[in-house]
């Protein structure tokens, strides 16, 4: 499988957010269950932090289908989701100095090679090989974390956020640690649609070990303006007819 060529748009316009909402409640309420559909009769999954949080969406440049969301909650008046599910000493740690990654989603379709980036329909027999040989699957959901986490840490750090939150599974917490970013844990874990560790990061940290990360792969853009495009600058956008996806953030 070639890799795809992705893109992180930051969710500026109605029609992006509305995307970034709908994708959530497929997977929160349609896919897991862990949110009560019916709470959601617009079919789109939001809550009480999305007021001071900025969506994002990857999408590849290939075809343009949309490929991860997620959403960087910024600090502000009230608390973060960490704050709420986590027993974190609030005098020890920086929350108004801090921005959690959150609802972070990836399409299950590129993590099962099942998902094309020059065709819709892929032979059975390329299928049957794929799955025997998981490393392009992974390479490409490395490549879109990597992308997609590194611009967030960019947005904030332009904004003069220092840190980073993220409260995550331990696959995730593996993952990132084999990029070499520094996870701090702040708490115990907790079970929390499935267990999740609390961990705060140095923004500048996560940034520069992913840039690392980014130019030993090959592909690296200049810190800040090229981290990432705003989607009412994006022509012809267009969500995947079929989006299946993995949830790991809250």
């Amino acid at each position: 499988m070639s890799l795809c060529d992705v893109e992180v748009v930051v969710a500026d316009t109605n029609a992006a957010r509305d995307l970034h909402y709908a994708l959530r409640y497929q997977v929160f309420c349609v896919e897991t269950g862990f949110e009560d559909a019916s709470r959601f009769p617009d079919k789109q999954e939001k809550d009480e932090y999305d007021e001071n949080a900025i969506p994002f969406l990857v999408r590849c440049r290939d075809n343009g289908d949309w490929l991860a969301t997620a959403r960087l909650i910024l600090p502000g008046d009230g608390s973060l989701p960490i704050e709420r599910y986590c027993n974190v000493p609030r005098h020890t740690i920086p929350f108004d100095q801090m921005a959690e990654l959150s609802r972070l989603l990836i399409s299950t379709e590129v993590r099962r090679g099942r998902f094309s980036f020059r065709r819709r329909q892929i032979p059975e027999s390329a299928l049957r090989a794929r799955s025997r040989d998981k490393r392009p699957q992974r390479l490409q959901t490395a490549r879109i974390l990597r992308d997609l986490i590194r611009a967030m840490a960019a947005f904030g750090l332009d904004r003069g956020i220092p840190h980073a939150a993220f409260f995550i599974t331990p696959a995730l917490a593996r993952i990132l640690g084999r990029m070499q970013i520094d996870l701090t844990t702040i708490g115990d874990a907790v079970r929390h649609r499935g267990l999740r560790f609390p961990f705060i990061s140095r923004a500048t940290q996560v940034y520069d070990a992913l840039t690392r990360v980014a130019e030993r792969d090959g592909g690296v853009s200049t810190y800040p303006y090229s981290m990432f495009s705003e989607s009412s600058a994006v022509v012809s956008a267009r969500p995947s007819d079929e989006f299946e996806h993995r949830q790991y953030g809250t």
